[in-house]
């Protein structure tokens, strides 16, 4: 029963991640990125429409503002949330292993009965 909620607590924890990161980077896209390229897009005509041959440099707002890119950008940031925790988790179960808190000759096996007679030497 307890690994079946931590297991749903895990994946609860990862998709609440999910929805803030989709939800930072959506706002940042409202308030930042589209109204900055749509600016951009419109000076950038202006200029077309006076100088004839002029042809547009390109902008990264431009090219990251379609929803598309967006909807990379929030995976991606995700992904890497994952991996940082993942390493996080690794980290801590190596230290665990490494303290040596069982001190056996390589090759012995534990039974389930044998179990409380090493808890109590520890």
């Amino acid at each position: 029963m307890a690994v079946s909620q931590t297991y749903l607590r895990d994946r609860a924890s990862k998709l609440i991640i999910l929805v803030v990161i989709a939800l930072v980077v959506q706002l940042i896209y409202a308030a930042f990125v589209r109204p900055r390229a749509e600016e951009w897009l419109v000076e950038q005509r202006a200029i077309a429409a006076r100088t004839p041959g002029y042809s547009p440099e390109r902008s990264l707002l431009v090219i990251i503002q379609d929803p598309e890119q967006e909807a990379t950008i929030i995976v991606s940031i995700w992904a890497m949330m994952l991996a940082v925790m993942r390493f996080r988790e690794l980290k801590a179960q190596r230290e665990l292993l490494s303290a040596g808190y069982m001190k056996l000759a390589p090759g012995v096996v534990i039974l389930q009965s044998d179990a409380r007679e090493y808890l109590r030497t520890f």
